[in-house]
């Protein structure tokens, strides 16, 4: 989108004035290009801009100097979204009478640069400094800031062009674009399934925004025939989703429609954000529900989710005390998924500015966000930006992507593989109006940190029938939940950090939490993770794989323990419950000195439980030394598996 200069309020008293009050005579003395441009000012007032042009045009072919032609002309050129013959008119006036407009002169540096032509309108802002035309222009209110903004954009495009980034964006192959605008791409980890927004004719003459859905066979495959969601789209508008892991479920925007609210679904403002759940019995979305708090009566639009589904991000329209409109970035979180949403406050750090901040994609990662401005330095138009999570949970300064990813079209709605290298973003550089998906790879320095997805199924370790309604999640080695999600049918999806050491969580309130390590080197991103969890009954009983003791001794380590942290959540959410815990050892050292680790390891984990809030009469303790083997004392890895600790259930 062009910036919308405006010249008139000015030219009014520059130009426009000498007509009606004869302040000052023009700078033509012929007659037919006087008349011309009177006819032009009549037409231009009655916004007949077709014919305010012509009539210029006459007056300037009569005329080649005639200084406050060309002025007019660039601003009806500038009406009609021409800025670059807008800035061709503009120029031509102010090189025959540099000091006509002053004001002027900060419009055509804007007008260069906002067409692309980055050396004009540096070329333009350096003569205006040298020659100091902007210093006696009194500025509207904001426009002497807007003005500094320009400038900073005119360096950094200029000095980008000079140095660009290697990358050769391209249309995304395959079947999915048409001659309407398709943006605002959503896709789930695996990168089978692509979900975007695409503008049609609505049955009563008018567009609208509909979801439509792509998929391929695997990531090196073009996408197929993309097909509407019909479950969640009305013949309202519907866009800009967010996607959960494995797609089913996803945040989106709806907005009302003057006749028919919001099409069956309760809002809040002009357009709220909603959630859609795949039913389990019918396999198909929900039309959506409200998020709540999020929502206000302002604009609420281009929601992304962190990958722990507690963190949402989304752009809303605010209005300052002097009435002037913007669009920032938000934030809202939750304490886990089953609470509602907190009131979003403004994004914390340098994001947001007094320009315009809009499509945001929080990447799987959970610390690089991507985003649209046209408030920072920039190429023109909106670019594409990366900020980057600090130690202190605000984000960072905002990387500009570069030329050419970005241009001085609009880009936005950016969206990076779960790997990191491949995005995906909408532009109209090929047929201005006329969004398309494209993708490119990023450079590296503006690329996330690489995650893979991580799919499986939780079942039950008796009949191994999956477990709907079950809880995943991904931690890392400090106990952090990196990612979290709550299966409808057993049936997961979650981003794992590449390279690291993580654990990989299940619960279900009928079951004993289950908690493996994982490391990325003994795992393949095309194998199923499966994990079993064993019921809640008398005889049950989990092993503690995992205790970090200090070495050679009962005394547990301070920090994250993983195996007790999920045991914990499940004692508290069933009280009645009573437990043994039994030590074990392997049969190195003295039998009598094994036992009593034994027992006194069992101690400290009640120790540990009682010191977490449970009531101590719940737990029995038990020391078996070397005992009861589950495994060989011959080898290492054998011994490594007798050295444990049990919990079974007592009633």
């Amino acid at each position: 989108m062009i910036p919308a200069f405006r010249l008139m309020p000015l030219l009014l008293s520059v130009c426009f004035a000498s007509v009606v009050v004869a302040q000052r005579p023009l700078s033509s003395d012929d007659r037919k290009a006087l008349k011309a441009y009177e006819a032009a000012l009549g037409a231009y007032m009655a916004q007949d801009l077709a014919t305010a042009e012509a009539s210029l045009q006459q007056a300037l072919k009569r005329d080649d100097d005639f200084v406050e032609a060309y002025l007019m002309l660039g601003q009806i050129l500038q009406d009609l979204h021409r800025p670059s013959e807008a800035a061709d008119a503009l120029r031509e006036g102010l090189e025959r009478k540099p000091r006509s407009f002053l004001r002027g002169h900060a419009d055509l540096i804007a007008l260069l640069h906002a067409s692309g032509r980055y050396d004009e309108a540096l070329e333009a802002l350096e003569n205006a400094e040298r020659n100091e035309y902007l210093l006696p222009v009194r500025w509207e209110e904001g426009g002497l800031a807007q003005h500094h903004r320009t400038r900073a954009s005119v360096r950094f495009a200029a000095a980008a062009v000079e140095t660009p980034v290697d990358v050769h964006p391209q249309p995304v192959p395959g079947d999915i674009h048409t001659s309407a605008p398709e943006y605002g791409p959503a896709m789930t980890l695996n990168g089978l399934t692509l979900l975007f927004t695409r503008e049609r004719p609505a049955e009563a003459g008018h567009l609208q925004e509909d979801f439509y859905v792509s998929t391929r066979e695997d990531v090196s495959a073009p996408w197929g025939p993309a097909v509407p969601l019909a479950s969640v789209n009305t013949p309202g508008n519907e866009g800009a989703a967010a996607m959960n892991g494995d797609g089913r479920v996803f945040c989106f925007t709806a907005c009302e429609s003057p006749r028919y609210d919001y099409f069956g679904r309760e809002g809040k403002g002009s357009c709220d954000l909603f959630e859609t759940v795949v039913s389990a019995d019918e396999g198909r979305y929900g039309l959506g529900d409200n998020l709540g708090a999020p929502n206000t009566r302002a604009w609420e639009s281009q929601p992304t989710l962190s990958a722990d589904g507690r963190t949402l991000m989304f752009t809303r329209t605010v209005t300052d005390e002097k009435g002037n409109r913007q669009a920032d970035l938000f934030v809202s979180r939750r304490p886990s998924l089953s609470d509602p949403w907190g009131r979003a406050q403004p994004v914390p750090g340098a994001v947001n500015t007094p320009g315009h901040e809009g499509n945001p994609m929080l990447h799987p990662d959970g610390r690089t966000l991507y985003f649209v401005s046209d408030g920072h330095p920039g190429m023109g138009g909106k670019d594409l930006f990366v900020s980057r999570l600090d130690a202190s949970g605000t984000w960072g300064e905002p990387v500009n992507l570069g030329y050419p990813i970005n241009t001085h079209a609009d880009e936005g709605h950016l969206l990076v593989s779960a790997a990191g290298e491949l995005a995906y973003f909408a532009t109209d550089r090929e047929t201005p109006g006329d969004l398309d998906l494209w993708e490119l790879s990023l450079p590296a320095a503006v690329q996330p940190t690489p995650v893979v997805a991580l799919e499986g199924l939780v079942v039950d370790g008796v009949n191994m029938e999956p477990i709907a309604g079950a809880m995943v999640e991904v931690l890392d080695d400090a106990g952090e939940v990196l990612a979290q999600i709550r299966t409808p049918d057993g049936h997961f999806s979650l981003p794992v950090p590449i390279g690291e050491r993580w654990w990989f969580r299940a619960s279900h309130r009928a079951y004993i939490m289950a908690i493996e390590p994982l490391e990325m080197a003994a795992w393949q991103p095309e194998e199923i993770v499966e994990i079993a969890l064993t019921r809640f009954a008398p005889g049950a009983s989990v092993m503690l794989k995992n205790l970090r003791f200090d070495s050679g001794s009962a005394q547990l380590m301070e920090g994250f323990q993983p195996d007790l942290a999920p045991v914990i959540e499940a004692l508290a959410n069933n009280p009645e419950l009573r437990i043994r815990i039994v030590g074990h050892t392997d049969n190195t050292g003295d039998a009598a000195d094994n036992m009593l680790l034994s027992k006194r390891r069992a101690e400290a984990v009640r120790q540990y439980l009682v010191d977490a809030g449970l009531a101590q009469e719940r737990f029995d303790v038990k020391g078996e030394g070397s005992a009861s083997p589950i495994a060989t004392n011959d080898t290492e890895e054998g011994r490594a598996l007798n050295r444990r600790t049990e919990l079974i259930v007592l009633d």
